[in-house]
């Protein structure tokens, strides 16, 4: 049967999704949907036996961050255990201390308990506070107490824990080896998780002294069937990351500088958590339909404006053309009536100059009929017959 569901996994749909893919794929959606898949002859989930058997189930969420991984478990019934040692993120984690069965513990995980573990925090990036410093924005942040799962459980009294979620910024490998695999004489009555979602990446654990492969054989070696979920490498903490591919592991990865996420079941687990991989997958398929049909519908709207505007612009280019073309028509007018202007001006100016004319022929008259008046003044005939001139003499 495991190699019947491990050749579908790895021959049906994962070469078709071994390519780039919308980043809204998520592991946690897959573990979520394994958990509401129906298994054999489950009772309907309103019955009061699936109600019963809900309450009876236990998350634990090692590093919790803002509790966006245990919200969906809560709501159905779930008991959680939620780690999370960073201040400012319990501050966060505050708000479900009144709902549900959470319990919030202070407290790092690892394989060795220690009193006062230095912890670093990064003013950057909120997320990545961790035991071991990765990344430049890290610094020194005080201490905090670190202890194992297995006395942590141990204190709590969990006898069960059906999913154990694991982002402990590349101390996941360390969290693992502190649950208590084992068979003491408490620890036979701790069933071992059924499902377990854990982060890997070289970057974070290499320093540490592992790497992802040790990680995956690590559940492998406990008999889990272990999925790995595949991201193209980190280009900025606390930025956007892209979804690569899911695969059944071993399986190398595509990119060695990959971060992602191993899923592990308990047999006969696979084949469920193969149809929730492939129902997330489907569902985040059909939201890149969905939003390609609504970037088709915007890209339409937006070839609709850009056809009504390049309508407004032709009609505004006639308007243009028309008013130009009216503008050259009146300095034509200008011009014909600043020719008729300078017409009329040389009109006047030759009258001007023609009465200046004949004032000057005017002028030239009267001095002539001056001197006649005056010649005739000097013959005039004075009385007796004889000429003025003559009776003068």
């Amino acid at each position: 049967m495991m190699l019947t569901w491990r050749s579908t996994v790895s021959q049906a749909y994962l070469p078709s999704h071994s390519v780039e893919t919308s980043h809204a794929f998520s592991e946690h959606r897959v573990v979520e949907r394994y958990f509401r898949l129906p298994e054999g002859k489950a009772p309907p989930a309103s019955s009061r036996a699936a109600k019963r058997e809900r309450r009876r189930r236990t998350m634990v969420d090692v590093g919790a961050h803002q509790g966006e991984s245990f919200r969906p478990f809560l709501s159905l019934g779930w008991e959680v255990h939620a780690f999370e040692p960073d201040r400012a993120r319990r501050e966060e984690l505050a708000r479900f201390a009144g709902r549900g069965r959470v319990t919030i513990h202070e407290v790092a995980l690892a394989d060795e308990e220690s009193a006062d573990a230095p912890w670093f925090v990064s003013d950057e990036v909120g997320s990545i506070s961790s035991l071991a410093p990765f990344d430049p924005s890290h610094h020194a942040s005080g201490t905090v107490r670190v202890t194992t799962l297995a006395r942590a459980l141990r204190a709590e009294g969990v006898e069960r824990v059906d999913y154990l979620k694991v982002d402990a910024e590349g101390f996941d490998l360390q969290v693992l080896r502190g649950f208590p695999w084992g068979w003491g004489r408490y620890l036979r009555r701790v069933r071992p998780p059924e499902v377990i979602l854990c982060e890997f990446e070289d970057r974070k654990t290499r320093r540490l002294g592992y790497g992802v492969h040790d990680l995956g054989g690590f559940l492998v070696e406990r008999g889990y069937e272990v999925f790995i979920s595949e991201w193209r490498p980190i280009e900025r903490y606390g930025g956007d990351h892209r979804w690569r591919r899911v695969a059944a592991y071993p399986s190398r990865l595509r990119d060695p500088d990959a971060w992602g996420n191993f899923i592990a079941v308990r047999p006969p687990g696979g084949p469920r958590m193969a149809s929730a991989l492939l129902d997330e997958l489907v569902a985040d398929r059909t939201k890149q339909v969905a939003e390609s049909a609504k970037l088709r519908a915007a890209l339409g709207t937006i070839r609709d404006d850009l056809t009504q505007r390049n309508r407004q612009i032709v009609r505004l280019r006639t308007s243009i053309e028309q008013r130009d073309e009216t503008i050259r028509r009146l300095k034509r007018t200008l011009e014909d009536r600043d020719g008729a202007i300078e017409r009329v001006n040389r009109t006047l100016r030759e009258r001007d100059e023609a009465i200046a004319r004949l004032r000057e022929s005017l002028g030239e008259r009267n001095r002539t009929i001056a001197d006649l008046r005056a010649a005739l003044e000097r013959h005039t005939v004075a009385p007796g017959g004889r000429s003025a001139t003559r009776t003068e003499e």
